[in-house]
Formats: structure tokens, sequence, C-alpha cells
């Protein structure tokens, strides 16, 4: 796994963390 995918992943998290509020 290349260290942008995983970068992506933590982004698509918080964004959903943040949608979420």
């Amino acid at each position: 796994m290349s260290q942008d995918a995983g970068r992506r992943k933590a982004l698509d998290m918080a964004v959903a963390a943040i949608e979420k509020n």
C-alpha cells in the first residue's frame, strides 16, 4: 500500500467525521 493511499483514507475518514457533525 502506498503512502498516498493511506493518506487519502485518513482524509476520507476525517471528511466523514466532519460531515457527521
